[in-house]
């Protein structure tokens, strides 16, 4: 019998990666060279304030919400996951490494202890003292002056259990079912919600879609063609792997299509013409005036 060789194995492992990297670069050339569109319409556009304002202030954190509201965005994006004692809490990261001057899980943490942390100065000096907010903190600010796009996180391994029953229940206090989308790269956490509430938008995240080879990424890779969950009224894609093509077949099924993060001018307007809904940036008054231009 023939053996197998370390050439031959080499020969299938580059072969392997040519392909994947085919697949993963192809979107980006795609939609580099893409023209965008004759006309503009920016009527049904809404701008959404990625973590608040993200480029002005500490993302996720109530300056952001704040200079978010200043700018007028449409909708304000934000994430959330649970403390070790149970409450929702405005992060973006599973651990509070990165935005903040302390270390951890967020499952590993209560609030008495996150309360403690300072979410600003990493930002800029003007911003030390910024507390990692709770999103009832946020709706408190908020109120009715803008509708809320929230993004239901996950911990390093599994999902939390019965963070979606404690958002439902949040929302009915605040009585904002009307208003609140909900969103997430984790299906089972929208195929939750709709079931416990069918009336709450939600809108589903993709990080990559591929038409070569039926493969997708949310949460994790998925080996088949992307399909929207039932009952979608968005997907929320990465925006290198957006396509005119694309947002046009998901409009024809009655599904909107957002990105993020459009922070490019040039970009904004090359979505937009194309069909894309929801702008999401951090910066909403560059996307406000990059839909301005005539």
């Amino acid at each position: 019998m023939r053996r197998f060789s370390y050439h031959s194995f080499l020969k299938i492992y580059f072969s392997l990666l040519g392909v994947v990297l085919l697949i993963l670069v192809y979107p980006f050339i795609r939609y580099t060279l893409s023209d965008p569109s004759n006309e503009i319409a920016v009527s049904s556009v809404k701008i959404v304030g990625h973590r608040g304002a993200a480029g002005h202030a500490p993302e996720n954190t109530l300056s952001s919400f704040q200079k978010g509201l200043d700018l007028k965005v449409d909708i304000i994006e934000l994430d959330i996951h649970l403390s070790a004692d149970d409450e929702l809490i405005v992060i973006h990261d599973a651990t509070v490494d990165r935005t903040t001057n302390g270390t951890g899980a967020i499952e590993d943490l209560n609030m008495s202890e996150i309360n403690q942390l300072d979410a600003g100065t990493w930002f800029g000096a003007d911003f030390k003292g910024e507390k990692v907010p709770t999103l009832r903190d946020v709706l408190e600010l908020v109120g009715d002056q803008c509708p809320l796009l929230i993004e239901i996180k996950w911990p390093s391994k599994g999902i939390y259990k019965g963070i979606t029953q404690q958002l439902i229940t949040l929302i009915a206090e605040y009585n904002i079912q009307e208003s609140v989308i909900i969103q997430s790269f984790e299906k089972q956490y929208l195929q939750e919600i709709h079931t416990l509430n069918p009336k709450i938008q939600c809108h589903q995240l993709v990080l990559a879609t591929s038409d070569i080879l039926p493969i997708y990424m949310d949460r994790s890779i998925h080996f088949s063609y992307f399909e929207p969950l039932q009952d979608i009224s968005s997907v929320n894609i990465w925006q290198y792997y957006l396509h005119s093509e694309t947002i046009t077949n998901q409009r024809i099924k009655g599904i909107r299509s957002g990105a993020f993060t459009l922070n490019n001018s040039d970009d904004i307007r090359k979505a937009v013409s194309w069909g894309l809904e929801y702008v999401i940036t951090d910066y909403p008054n560059r996307a406000r005036e990059a839909l301005s231009k005539k």
